[in-house]
């Protein structure tokens, strides 16, 4: 598995079983809505990592990425209280993205 992948599957992992550490690390608030969201981007990101094989697949990671990070910005302009975790996350998903793009090649 490439170390991307791993890379991948590990936060995922983390958001899955303790989500309020990543929203620990944010200074940020940790209600149900926000701890059900995280879970989810978890189960998401092992799933990606897990199928992420060939040259296709990580351009289409790297395209998910791009639109879960331009989701979190739009999220960041209407949610003022979530507004540092949905900056943070917006930034991670374009470096996930970046790099998926980057190993590709």
């Amino acid at each position: 598995m490439p170390a991307l992948s791993l890379i991948r599957a590990a936060f995922g992992v983390s958001l899955i079983v303790r989500p309020q550490l990543a929203a620990g690390a944010l200074h940020a608030p940790l209600d149900r809505r926000a701890a059900w969201l995280a879970r989810a981007l978890g189960a998401r990101h092992v799933l990606q990592a897990a199928l992420i094989g060939g040259e296709r697949w990580r351009r289409a990671g790297a395209a998910i990425d791009g639109l879960h990070a331009t989701s979190m910005l739009a999220l960041a302009a209407l949610d003022q209280g979530h507004r540092r975790a949905c900056l943070t996350n917006a930034g991670t998903a374009a470096a996930l993205a970046l790099a998926s793009l980057v190993s590709s090649r």
